[in-house]
C-alpha cells in the first residue's frame, strides 16, 4: 500500500493509527507547532497589496525578494534575517516567485515587428532557417 500511496511504510502506519484513534479527524491537518510568523499580526491584504503595488510601479525587471524584504522592515517594521522567511511568506500570500520574461522599459514593438519581417524570407528566418509563424 505504501509503494502505491508513494510514501514511507511509517507514514501510512501513522496515518492508520491516527485514523483507529481519532476517525476521520485524525487524518485532517493539524496547526504545527514552531515559532510564529513575524508578520501574523499584520494585515495580510495589506502586505500583498503593497507587494503587488511594488511591482506594477516597477519599469522594466522584476521584484526581488531582497526588494520585498526591504519594503516589509521600511513600512511594516517587519525583519527577517535572510530571503528564506521572505520566500515563505509570499507562499502563504499565495503569489508564486516564478515569474514571466520581463519587459525592458525601452523596448518598441514597431522595431521589433520591423526588425521580424526584415529577418524573413518567406516564412523562415534568415539566421537560422526556423519557420516562423
Amino acid at each position: 500500500m505504501a509503494q502505491y500511496l508513494l510514501q514511507s511504510l511509517s507514514a501510512v502506519k501513522q496515518w492508520v493509527r491516527h485514523y483507529k484513534d481519532e476517525g476521520i479527524d485524525g487524518l485532517k491537518e493539524k496547526q504545527r507547532s514552531g515559532r510564529p510568523s513575524k508578520a501574523r499580526n499584520q494585515n495580510h491584504t495589506k502586505l500583498l497589496q503593497s507587494i503587488l503595488a511594488m511591482q506594477n510601479n516597477k519599469n522594466g525587471g522584476r521584484v526581488r525578494l531582497k526588494d520585498i524584504q526591504n519594503m516589509l522592515a521600511k513600512d511594516f517594521n517587519i525583519h527577517y534575517q535572510n530571503i528564506n522567511g521572505v520566500h515563505y511568506l509570499l507562499t502563504k500570500l499565495g503569489l508564486s516567485w516564478i515569474s514571466a520574461r520581463s519587459k525592458h522599459p525601452k523596448q518598441d514593438k514597431e522595431a521589433q515587428a520591423l526588425y521580424k519581417k526584415l529577418q524573413t524570407k518567406g516564412n523562415r528566418c534568415l539566421t537560422c532557417g526556423h519557420r516562423l509563424k
